[in-house]
């Protein structure tokens, strides 16, 4: 709740520029009464899942394909054109999705939907890019591994201790890798408080954890 608070009021003092501000995932719709406006975001590398379906006279998002299949079923047909994509990548890239009339919402931007229009078709051309990862790249190459070493080592430090910050009790997912087993050894380096860990056990051996 306290999150949500600081967005609404991020967005209503500086407008959707403070978008770019924030660190972490994240996918939200805020509603301006007055202005009958709502303003879509979504993180800047799209970790959190946003969807949306228009035309002439809706808008429907979701953090789910289901949910607006829920709504939309008779409307909505397969996208077989996008099935190797998914059978070569394991995923769907942006922004198509399984439905030719559903989008994924594009990472870091932000749709704003005035509701009192007429029609909605194709408004997610209207979304505009608050980050891309062009502008985080450095031009400049390091080719000294011990201040390399130093820097990865900062990153990793400063973007765990980030996501620690909880009002409730967190823990971390091992799944016998490297990265999740960094990220463990890091959170519990940093945190004054008992980090859980918890492993997935499948049948399937290949898929085990």
């Amino acid at each position: 709740t306290f999150v949500t608070e600081i967005i609404l009021e991020l967005c209503a003092q500086f407008g959707p520029e403070s978008f770019s501000w924030l660190n972490g995932m994240f996918a939200f719709a805020i509603y301006d009464i007055q202005q009958k406006i709502v303003t879509l975001s979504r993180d800047s590398t799209g970790i959190k899942p946003l969807f949306i379906y228009t035309d002439n006279q809706s808008v429907i998002f979701a953090s789910e394909l289901k949910a607006i299949k829920a709504i939309k079923q008779k409307a909505l047909s397969i996208n077989r054109k996008i099935i190797p994509y998914f059978l070569h990548l394991g995923f769907i890239p942006q922004p198509a999705t399984i439905y030719n009339e559903l989008e994924k919402f594009a990472s870091g931007t932000y749709l704003q939907i005035d509701l009192t229009k007429k029609s909605f078709l194709n408004i997610t051309s209207q979304a505009k890019i608050f980050w891309d990862i062009s502008s985080a790249i450095r031009p400049e190459k390091n080719n000294d591994e011990k201040i390399a070493e130093v820097q990865l080592n900062e990153l990793l430090f400063d973007a765990v201790e980030k996501q620690l910050v909880s009002d409730v009790p967190i823990g971390t997912f091992l799944s016998g890798g490297i990265d999740s087993s960094l990220v463990t050894a890091i959170a519990s380096r940093v945190s004054n408080k008992k980090i859980n860990t918890f492993s997935i056990a499948i049948d399937e051996g290949r898929f085990n954890e």
